[in-house]
């Protein structure tokens, strides 16, 4: 009977043991679950974040679209507008080069006081009738 007594101390034992390991991993599976679901939630606050962002850079860029469109017509406008006055122009000065004829022709004559001004002779102002800008606004300048 002593015998029986011990093998079945070694039996409590054993299955004390196997309890209290048990009672662990159960302790510890929780925990995980426990993580798990953090985990879980500070994921979907994280996806949530990158959600309002990605929404936050795509107005954004239609925003920036927008303006870029706005910029894009109000060029459009102004060529149009510079080939308007260009072809006003046309119709206004058929050929530039009848105007730089007249002006190559035209020898000016300057006034005393323009030669003065420029320190030069009143031949020299005459080869360069544009060298000082006294001489186109002065009144003694005269065609010749």
């Amino acid at each position: 009977m002593e015998e029986a007594a011990v093998a079945k101390d070694g039996e409590a034992s054993v299955l004390a043991n196997d309890i209290l390991h048990n009672r662990e991993n159960i302790a510890r599976i929780e925990r995980e679950i426990a993580q798990s679901d953090q985990s879980g939630k500070d994921m979907e606050e994280e996806i949530a974040r990158k959600s309002a962002e990605i929404a936050e850079k795509t107005a954004f860029i239609e925003a920036k679209e927008a303006e870029s469109a706005a910029c894009m017509k109000r060029l459009e406008e102004i060529r149009k507008g510079m080939g308007e006055t260009a072809a006003k122009n046309r119709r206004l000065f058929p050929t530039d080069s009848c105007i730089v004829r007249r002006i190559d022709t035209t020898k000016v004559g300057f006034h005393d006081s323009c030669v003065d001004h420029c320190g030069d002779s009143a031949a020299d102002a005459n080869r360069r009738p544009n060298a000082c800008g006294k001489a186109r606004t002065c009144r003694g300048v005269r065609a010749k």
